[in-house]
């Protein structure tokens, strides 16, 4: 059936220069699309923020185009596709209320097997980043010795638990004592470090690993990519993930100079987009699904409120003031537990 109502839009006004200020978001409003036959109409619930995006911003995403990106919403008309009214779907998605889509490029998702929002985070993209990153590229070994920088992001704080389950020692860093209370208390890290207070890094991995680093999940890049190097073991591995650091950074990025390392070390470093690990979602969400539904791994959503919220959402992203999974919640989910 048809649905009217007001349909917004996020667009890109202007590439960025540095951190991306509001003038960087345009608002509209626009109709909302008719179906076509073997499409789906979605209302969006969830929107999720990854720092992949800032880069999108200077490349893929158009001035004057919507933005994109992961959504979570519920199907508000199913057309002929044989889906229900109602369904909760995940699908990547125009940052808008309502988009057409056709129906095999939704995912279906059950808000009875967990909360409809993991399917962004821990259970979804984030979730499988961490699982190829440890076992597809730096696979990982039982008893081995894991960084992780960015620790309690929506990736590290999975990619951390993922090691420790694997039977792994982990430490990381994160950028508060607060985070890094909830990655040993919570999330069983080994040994934390707060990187903005830390004088000495590359000092302070040394006293939490003194048996060296076998493995880095390298989130941030910069000085705290340089310090882990500098403590990691021969034929030890980086699985280089992001460099959230050096997104914003006018000029050349910053370090790290010390790769002669890499060299005498026989490190290997490898870079990697989790869209080419595309079978192994199901493995993933088969195994960290149960992990979660055990209490054996745990999460952490940080949800803003509304459309006109996403802009601030999304500099806290990349300045590391959020704690866990940035969200945006859209419109209302009737499936939250509270």
């Amino acid at each position: 059936m048809p649905v009217s109502g007001a349909n917004t839009q996020v667009f890109l006004a202007r590439r960025p220069d540095h951190m991306p200020g509001d003038d960087v978001f345009g608002f509209r409003q626009i109709a909302v699309p008719a179906i076509r036959p073997g499409e789906v109409l979605v209302e969006a619930v969830y929107v999720s923020l990854d720092p992949y995006m800032r880069g999108a911003m200077n490349g893929s995403f158009v001035v004057g185009e919507a933005m994109s990106g992961g959504v979570v919403g519920r199907i508000a008309d199913g057309g002929n596709s044989g889906l229900r009214q109602g369904a909760w779907v995940q699908a990547s998605l125009p940052w808008q209320s309502f988009s057409a889509v056709a129906a095999d490029q939704v995912r279906l998702l059950d808000a009875d097997d967990a909360p409809v929002s993991t399917a962004l985070g821990v259970l979804g993209m984030p979730g499988l980043t961490a699982w190829t990153g440890l076992h597809n590229v730096a696979g990982i070994e039982p008893g081995e010795s894991v960084f992780v920088s960015a620790a309690t992001g929506a990736v590290g704080s999975v990619a951390g638990q993922i090691a420790r389950l694997h039977g792994c020692r982990v430490i990381g860093c994160a950028g508060s004592d607060e985070k890094c209370a909830w990655a040993r208390d919570v999330l069983g890290y080994d040994g934390m470090i707060n990187h903005r207070s830390a004088s000495d890094l590359a000092t302070a991995i040394a006293a939490l690993a003194p048996d060296g680093v076998d493995v880095d999940f390298e989130n941030v890049g910069g000085p705290v990519m340089q310090a882990v190097i500098a403590n990691m073991n021969t034929h030890g591995r980086i699985a280089l993930c992001g460099m959230i650091s050096q997104y914003n950074r006018l000029g050349a990025e910053a370090g790290p100079n010390n790769l002669f390392r890499l060299i005498y070390g026989r490190i290997r470093m490898q870079g990697f987009i989790v869209s080419d690990y595309a079978e192994e979602a199901e493995p993933f969400r088969r195994q960290v699904g149960a992990w979660v539904r055990a209490g054996k791994l745990h999460y952490r959503e940080d949800i803003a409120e509304g459309w006109t919220a996403l802009p601030q959402a999304f500099r806290s992203l990349l300045s590391g003031d959020n704690f866990g999974k940035v969200l945006v919640q859209v419109s209302d989910d009737p499936s939250r537990r509270t």
